[in-house]
């Protein structure tokens, strides 16, 4: 029997953030592709949509017009996953509908859940992606995440002190992935209560840190850094003096990648940093201090953060030929496979 091959052999790999153990399947990247391909459109978009809600000066769905915006554009979503105040429930609240004398309470459970929800419009223009943006307007964009975290931040107020325990700031792009408007846009949502998924990686941090003194990926961008320099199958796809852009060795996607700075840093915060002899970002500040502390001087770590996010969701587009929504495939690709194919683009 032939010796085995990571890159040959269907294998399981440890994902180190939940502790959970990932199939990989890399044989299956040897079938003929006979499905979909795509092409770019020579022809840019239109800039303006007079049907978009989030196209400046246009109406949104609850009659409330956007403003002649030039830049970025936050606004409360007018259809939130999560409401700011809401009554509190009780076991009597679920209404199952049937007689409950011999049902067990345990089987039906709820909880309710608040919180705030946003919109952020990363440009006026209803055609552009983020590969399409230049790096300084994407630069924009990432101050407007460190405003947005600041500003939803405990201890700043919300709801009240306890009503945020989790922030995350997305995007869906494309319509494959969900997305019900095609204008450049992300979300965020700030919850009560931290997600499953993150409370597993928190407590694998932690465990992490206490069996070894050491923060768990800075520990192992060191060690795939380390890699990328003895061996042409690694996982790097693109580094610059700040951030590594790797497909993870657990990655559940074949294209899946992580973006981790090449410092130790635990939050949004620490893009503003002493590294740079800047004063330290303090959470709660408002929105216009903010502005003004992030517009007094350049920032290389935002650069270059947006020099990452640049560079990576160009090489999706290139890809395949299309503007290529961030997360759509099979398990086919080993990550050092899936790493290989996008740094020759």
């Amino acid at each position: 029997m032939s010796q085995f091959n990571v890159n040959e052999h269907p294998h399981k790999r440890l994902n180190i953030l939940t502790n959970s153990w990932i199939l990989v399947s890399p044989h299956r990247a040897k079938r003929p592709w006979l499905g979909q391909t795509s092409k770019v459109n020579a022809e840019p978009g239109p800039s303006f949509d007079k049907n978009c809600y989030l196209c400046p000066t246009n109406a949104r769905i609850n009659g409330e017009k956007n403003p002649n915006y030039d830049s970025i554009y936050i606004f409360n979503n007018d259809f939130p996953a999560v409401l700011e105040s809401q009554p509190k429930n009780g076991p009597s609240d679920l209404d199952l509908l049937v007689d409950t004398s011999d049902v067990d309470p345990d089987l039906f459970q709820i909880k309710s859940v608040r919180g705030k929800c946003q919109v952020i419009c990363y440009s006026p223009n209803h055609s552009v992606t983020m590969a399409d943006m230049q790096q300084d307007q994407i630069e924009t964009v990432v101050r407007a995440w460190i405003k947005i975290y600041a500003n939803l931040s405990p201890p700043q107020s919300l709801i009240d002190s306890s009503a945020i325990g989790y922030i995350q700031i997305f995007e869906n792009k494309g319509a494959e992935m969900g997305c019900s408007n095609p204008h450049p846009h992300g979300q965020v949502w700030a919850l009560e209560l931290v997600s499953q998924q993150v409370s597993r990686e928190i407590q694998e941090f932690k465990k992490f840190e206490k069996a070894k003194c050491k923060c768990l990926l800075c520990t192992y961008l060191k060690t795939e850094l380390s890699t990328s320099k003895t061996t042409e199958m690694h996982r790097i796809v693109y580094e610059n003096e700040n951030f590594v852009v790797l497909v993870p060795f657990w990655a559940v996607w074949p294209f899946e990648t992580m973006i981790l700075p090449k410092h130790h840093m635990s939050s949004l915060f620490d893009l503003v940093s002493t590294n740079q002899n800047q004063k330290s970002l303090v959470a709660g500040q408002t929105y216009d201090t903010i502005d003004d502390f992030l517009n007094k001087q350049p920032n290389t770590l935002v650069a270059d953060f947006a020099n990452s996010l640049k560079v990576l969701t160009s090489k999706y587009d290139k890809l395949f030929g299309c503007s290529f929504p961030y997360s759509m495939a099979q398990r086919d690709l080993t990550p050092e496979q899936a790493a290989q194919r996008l740094r020759d683009l």
